[in-house]
């Protein structure tokens, strides 16, 4: 399955209004406790994107009709920008005290 860079980032921001409204529905948000674990596990997928991008930039026998497409840049961008995305998840995460 193919997935743009809108597409995703739309998944992620969905994804993560869930996980608040679930948390926080019928709580005191002050309340809440840190689960650092997950914050750890968001933080290391984002460690884990950065060198899957440094290979996939190495990779030289790109399809022409990949690179017409646009679709090899597409890829290129999302593993580019999910780690600051991801990041940024886990900061909210943290502010919110998830």
């Amino acid at each position: 399955m193919k997935i743009t860079k809108r597409q995703l980032r739309r998944i992620i921001k969905e994804e993560k209004a869930n996980l608040v409204n679930e948390i926080t529905a019928g709580r005191d948000v002050r309340q809440l406790t840190l689960n650092q674990d997950e914050v750890n596990q968001v933080l290391s997928m984002a460690d884990a994107i950065e060198p899957m991008f440094n290979i996939f930039r190495k990779i030289h026998s790109i399809p022409q009709p990949w690179l017409e497409n646009g679709e090899y840049e597409k890829i290129e961008e999302m593993l580019l920008d999910l780690p600051e995305e991801l990041r940024q998840l886990a900061n909210d995460m943290k502010k919110s005290g998830i």
